[in-house]
């Protein structure tokens, strides 16, 4: 009983010391398939000037999670999605085909749509070619859903999609 007493108790403060490093540090974790698992940094310049290629965590209001994407199109980027994928400026994005179903079976509602993105709007993909991104809840408004910026640290995954 002791003995685990100890291990409780060293697990406690394991878990409490490993917080206090990610919280002073600025560091999250990814563990979903969207993005490369690994280490991320929040970006100290904040949210200033979301640029394309960007990554980006936020929060949309159908899910409580946080999400990590990428940003392919800011102001000014014209934006289709249709049966055939995504396309920037009239140029089909790779690996952006419309599912109807994730990678778990869970059943998928494209946004299609054909526009213009005005000030403080962004479209965000995935790197995997089943992630729940922008083809799915649409735009992404900046100053409404939280955007921070986040620099890749460390990887133990790549994308095969």
């Amino acid at each position: 009983m002791k003995t685990l007493k100890s291990v409780l108790i060293v697990l406690f403060f394991t878990i409490f010391s490993l917080t206090g490093v990610f919280f002073f540090f600025g560091l999250t974790v990814n563990l979903t398939e969207s993005m490369p698992l690994g280490f991320y940094q929040f970006s100290s310049s904040n949210n200033v000037d979301i640029v394309k290629n960007d990554l980006v965590i936020f929060n949309i209001p159908e899910k409580s999670e946080q999400l990590l994407k990428r940003v392919i199109a800011t102001e000014n980027d014209h934006i289709v999605v249709n049966q055939d994928g995504v396309f920037l400026n009239s140029v089909l994005i790779p690996n952006s085909k419309i599912f109807y179903f994730d990678s778990k079976g869970h059943p998928l509602t494209p946004k299609f749509m054909d526009r213009t993105l005005t000030k403080n709007e962004i479209f965000a993909m995935g790197e995997h070619i089943q992630s729940y991104d922008s083809r799915y809840f649409g735009i992404v408004h900046v100053k409404e859903n939280n955007i921070r910026k986040v620099h890749l640290l460390f990887t133990w995954s790549s994308h095969n999609g």
